[in-house]
């Protein structure tokens, strides 16, 4: 069976939650792997936009994206109604071996990232 035939798994939804700031590119692209040809992706200069078409599977991972607080703070660009979120490659920071020791935000806390923890859980429950 084609890998985009199944269900993302636990395992590839938990990898997009805790996705590594310093690679979000990456992460677009595991996300793109990971995706079923039911919606479409499309990459129109630095804008990723993500279509579900209604398959809960591509809503899943896009459920997993929206968990990980950085990817949503740094690359997110728009969502709207109908399964449709636009990423931003160029909002999003990649980092090299040399820079890991920069700290992109050293004011904020985990404290900070739960009103939106929250309203995501809240969502999700609907």
């Amino acid at each position: 069976m084609l890998y985009w035939q199944q269900y993302p798994d636990d395992e590839d939804l938990e990898k997009v939650e805790n996705w590594d700031y310093k690679n979000f590119p990456g992460l677009i692209d595991y996300m793109e792997e990971i995706w079923s040809p039911y919606g479409s992706i499309t990459r129109e200069g630095e804008l990723v936009t993500f279509a579900t078409g209604g398959w809960s599977g591509n809503e899943s991972v896009i459920g997993a994206a929206e968990k990980n607080l950085m990817f949503r703070a740094m690359c997110w660009e728009k969502s709207e109604r109908g399964g449709l979120d636009v990423y931003s490659l160029e909002r999003c920071i990649h980092l090299t071996d040399e820079d890991k020791e920069i700290n992109i935000a050293p004011q904020a806390t985990e404290n900070d990232f739960k009103p939106l923890k929250k309203q995501l859980d809240r969502e999700d429950e609907r």
